[in-house]
């Protein structure tokens, strides 16, 4: 679209074509714009929506016919634009967070504190276990930078064949909004299997980019530029309520380990932990004594059956001399994957009635959802 991100003129003729030659693709489109609030209150000033139009035409429309689609697409895209302009009502703020969940997400340019808590020491991972058809290579390593260079390297999970699942903070923080992203998968499996790709969209979840920052909900997804060619998405699940503590193990791309300083932060590291979760816990998120360093953060909890029921977060004090790491539960507090995924997917252009784009979020040059 034009530089101030409204749709212009070319942008309508663009829209009306594809959807000339593609009726059907009207239907979420009208509908979704004779729903929006702005058109329901004012209209008077609202041109005539006929959400049906598409579904009538057959698939050889006449020209006609063709000229009235794009103009009832140029009408209501025109509404839209002006809509958008106001931007006390559609620069998306705390407001529009008060009822249901929401994720802010960006298209890319091309410090948390982290404990050895002494009671489950690291392990490298052994090669075979990243290298292709490796039960875990779908566990990678991100690399994200920032404005004026700063670089920050962290872990993530692939939950499907475009999108990997980390920590917000690994893609919005002090240094600002991430910038570019680039996930790579099979290190250390040798440099003949490693892959990577580029990250073209990020999302992090509102309360994150809103609250400056809710804990519970430190949750980002990145959508791959195309998809790897020899790793497989690992399965999760919601965070199961665990009282009394199962066994579990967190992995992640530490950039202390191992030992051997030509392979450092570039090894798949595992700690093994009894974790917990109860919904009662006042912090809404899982709990586990694993070791960890800076890197291991997006890094997935894989429970005793290789499935991924939360995201390693950091450190944070309990009371305790010692303090208890901490991890991001998964389809609770808001943190839907499902709802993140389809997000991406409307940021790649494919449109979803079960997503509601909100509005701007100018400070990243991106746009709030809701569901």
């Amino acid at each position: 679209m034009a530089n101030d991100k409204l749709p212009n003129e070319m942008d309508i003729y663009r829209v009306g074509r594809a959807i000339g030659n593609n009726p059907s693709l009207a239907t979420i489109l009208l509908r979704g714009m004779a729903g929006t609030s702005y058109l329901t209150q004012h209209p008077t000033s609202t041109p005539a929506i006929d959400v049906d139009f598409p579904n009538r035409l057959s698939p050889e429309i006449t020209d006609s016919e063709r000229e009235g689609l794009m103009q009832d697409i140029a009408n209501v895209l025109a509404k839209y634009r002006e809509k958008f302009r106001n931007t006390s009502s559609r620069d998306a703020t705390m407001q529009d967070l008060t009822s249901r969940p929401m994720a802010v997400a960006w298209k890319l340019a091309a410090g948390f504190s982290e404990a050895i808590l002494g009671k489950y020491p690291r392990d490298v991972v052994s090669s075979k276990e990243v290298m292709i058809d490796g039960l875990l290579r779908g566990v990678v390593k991100i690399t994200v930078s920032f404005q004026e260079g700063y670089v920050v390297t962290g872990s993530g999970v692939l939950i499907n064949d475009r999108t990997v699942a980390t920590v917000g903070h690994l893609l919005i923080n002090t240094h600002g909004h991430a910038k570019g992203v680039v996930i790579q998968a099979g290190h250390g499996g040798g440099d003949d299997t490693m892959e990577s790709r580029d990250g073209i969209y990020v999302a992090v979840h509102g309360k994150w980019y809103y609250e400056k920052r809710s804990d519970p909900n430190d949750l980002g997804f990145i959508r791959l530029s195309k998809p790897f060619n020899t790793v497989n998405p690992i399965e999760y699940m919601r965070t199961p309520i665990i009282h009394d503590g199962t066994d579990a193990a967190i992995y992640g791309y530490p950039f202390d380990m191992p030992e051997n300083e030509d392979a450092r932060g570039n090894r798949l590291c595992v700690s093994r932990s009894a974790v917990r979760y109860r919904q009662s816990d006042s912090t809404g998120m899982l709990e586990h004594e694993g070791d960890t360093e800076k890197g291991t953060s997006g890094g997935p909890v894989l429970d005793a059956n290789g499935i991924v029921i939360a995201l390693h977060r950091g450190w944070a004090p309990d009371g305790s001399d010692e303090g208890v790491n901490q991890a991001i539960a998964i389809d609770r507090n808001g943190n839907d994957f499902w709802a993140f995924c389809l997000i991406l997917e409307y940021m790649s252009q494919r449109e979803d009635d079960r997503v509601k784009m909100l509005g701007e979020v100018k400070e990243v040059d991106g746009f709030a959802f809701a569901w």
